[in-house]
This record gives structure tokens, C-alpha cells and sequence, in this order.
């Protein structure tokens, strides 16, 4: 995983990308660092091409077409559960600041 953040945290995107099967099921949560901690945040992952989610076991809140808001403080400390994914899929996920 890795992201790049706004200067002013206002905004941020993060790729999820799987290159082998994961050693452990579930993989763990994605924390998502470098956000304002007192803001909220509306987390929505980004359609890419073909089929959305083939061969990933998509979380709850993944699967909200609003998005999940979340603090950012939230988002470094618990983070969100990590999707099972295919070998060699990605995710990316648009960040941004309500409120």
C-alpha cells in the first residue's frame, strides 16, 4: 500500500495492490496515514477497468456507494479491514475531507 496526502490533508489517494495470495486470511486493516487526525474523511474506492471486485472478498465498508467517514485519526490508529483479493488486483481509494 501507499499514498500520497494533500499538503493541506484536505484530500488524499491510497492504492492497495496485491501481488501474491496473502500469507494470512483476513490480511489485516490498511491504516491510512499522514491525514488530519480531528478531521473526518469520506473514504470511496475509485471504479478501475473491468469487472469491480473480481475475486475480492469485499468488507462492509467497501461496499457503501456514499462512502464510509471515518476521523483521521481513526483511519491511522484502527484503520479499515484489508479486502481479500486476487493475486495481482489493485484497489484505490479517494479520500477526502467533510465537513
Amino acid at each position: 500500500m501507499w499514498g500520497v496526502v494533500a499538503t493541506d490533508r484536505s484530500r488524499a489517494l491510497f492504492q492497495v495492490a496485491t501481488l501474491t495470495r496473502p500469507a494470512t486470511a483476513p490480511p489485516g486493516r490498511l491504516t491510512l496515514r499522514g491525514l488530519d487526525p480531528a478531521r473526518r474523511y469520506r473514504v470511496t474506492p475509485l471504479p478501475l477497468s473491468g469487472e469491480a471486485y473480481d475475486g475480492w472478498s469485499v468488507p462492509p465498508w467497501l461496499r457503501r456507494p456514499e462512502g464510509t467517514v471515518l476521523t483521521g485519526r481513526t483511519l491511522a490508529v484502527a484503520g479499515l479491514q484489508t479486502p481479500e483479493s486476487a493475486p495481482e488486483t489493485a484497489l484505490v481509494l479517494r479520500v477526502e475531507a467533510v465537513g
